[in-house]
């Protein structure tokens, strides 16, 4: 009777797992599949089934001689890959696992059309801490929004002499801030940084403080091109102070705009400006990746 027994439970195991067997679906398969290039990498986009029969999908695809694998969950329609090189062509395969009492349950494989990668830019860097001066400027070159009469000629914001300045209007014609300094190029020019002292005297409330940058092609339209930061620090004024923009311009006609002063005046001054171009680093980011691959 015992040995009947272990007959039946024996007999009831092996029936539940045939059953178990038969019911499980095999994967169903995404559809859809397709890739679209990124600079660097490429997007794998595919669309779901309405029944998810799948616990995850497995993205293969080659990289230097090895099968790459990357398993995507099953409510996830996209992938990028990234760290692919614009001079080699990649195709990708998809398919959709299951998992039943044997392990692996694998549905159909979806393959894409190989494709390159869009190439990486090209770089600039700009360096503020090496400066070419901008030299050849003269007084003639110079226009100012306003000029006191009796004082601070525009010729002394570029004589060398931090001891003399420029001084807008204050007396008579007095025009409210934006104050500006125009420079008027006979040739294109490059700029990308400017230093500059301010007034060396105990009129500290109208001392700039905060400057912005700009171009123009034809002398009368302008380009708004940099703003600086505001409340910029006026002290101590023997000290030469830097500003930087954030790139490199070339243009035949430029305006330093002054747009603000400590005092918050309608007149400025300043004593000296000098005009630099940042030196420049390429590095071409395409040529990095391949020599890091």
């Amino acid at each position: 009777m015992k040995t009947i027994y272990i007959i039946l439970f024996v007999c009831m195991i092996i029936t539940s797992c045939t059953k178990d067997k038969e019911t499980q679906k095999s994967p169903t398969s995404i559809s859809g599949v397709r890739a679209e290039a990124r600079v660097g990498g490429v997007v794998l986009k595919w669309t779901l089934p309405k029944d998810s029969n799948f616990l995850y999908v497995e993205v293969r695809y080659q990289k230097k001689g090895q099968m790459i694998k990357t398993l995507v969950s099953k409510h996830t329609d996209s992938l990028l890959v990234i760290g692919l090189l614009n001079k080699l062509d990649y195709a990708f395969e998809l398919q959709v696992f299951n998992r039943d009492g044997n392990g692996p349950k694998a549905g159909e494989t979806m393959t894409t059309n190989s494709l390159k990668p869009l190439v990486r830019p090209v770089t600039k860097t700009y360096l503020p801490d090496q400066l070419t001066q901008v030299t050849g400027i003269t007084p003639a070159m110079l226009e100012t929004f306003t000029q006191q009469s009796d004082e601070g000629p525009k010729q002394d914001l570029i004589d060398g002499n931090i001891s003399t300045y420029w001084h807008s209007a204050w007396s008579g014609n007095v025009q409210p801030l934006p104050h500006w300094v125009r420079i008027n190029f006979p040739t294109e020019t490059t700029i990308g940084s400017f230093k500059y002292f301010v007034r060396q005297s105990t009129h500290v409330t109208a001392r700039p403080n905060q400057f912005a940058i700009e171009t123009s092609t034809d002398g009368l339209v302008w380009k708004r091109e940099w703003t600086s930061k505001p409340n910029l620090p006026v002290d101590p004024m023997t000290t030469e102070k830097q500003q930087n923009f954030d790139k490199n311009l070339t243009s035949k006609f430029f305006r330093l705009m002054l747009l603000a002063n400590q005092g918050n005046l309608s007149y400025t001054h300043l004593a000296e400006l000098r005009l630099f171009k940042m030196a420049e680093q390429q590095t071409d980011l395409e040529k990095l990746a391949e020599d890091n691959y």
